[in-house]
């Protein structure tokens, strides 16, 4: 099963500066990271940045979004290095005030239809489409 097909909540295009902060830290690593993030799903974020923490690392993440700052506890799901040196890291979220909460539903909500088709989630439970492709 693909992550798609996992992902219970449409994910959006985001661009947002952030950073994260590993709760469950190894002394020698860093423990505060800047990066970027890209994309945003009720469920979690994805972050662009030059290192990144692993698979399983505790953070806290605070992120823009419509003007607020957004602060969340997460855990590292996904990890990938690129070839441009960045890596692609999966945060999922497991703490987030209700009023976060209620912000990021309405975004991803109101941003869902504008993204372009190749970039819609490829799951709508209205519709019933788990796994088909948007476009």
């Amino acid at each position: 099963m693909s992550a798609e097909e996992r992902r219970k909540t449409p994910r959006v295009r985001l661009a947002q500066f952030a950073e994260f902060i590993q709760e469950d830290r190894d002394a020698k690593a860093p423990n505060k990271l800047v990066g970027h993030a890209v994309d945003l799903s009720e469920g979690g974020v994805r972050f662009e940045a030059h290192v990144g923490f692993g698979v399983g690392s505790k953070v806290v993440i605070n992120f823009g979004l419509d003007g607020r700052v957004i602060a969340a506890r997460g855990k590292v799901v996904h990890f990938m290095p690129k070839s441009d040196g960045t890596a692609s890291i999966g945060i999922k979220f497991t703490a987030l005030h209700q009023n976060d909460r209620e912000m990021i539903q309405d975004y991803c909500r109101n941003h869902a239809d504008r993204q372009p088709k190749s970039a819609k989630l490829m799951h709508d439970p209205r519709r019933g489409d788990a796994g088909r492709s948007a476009g």
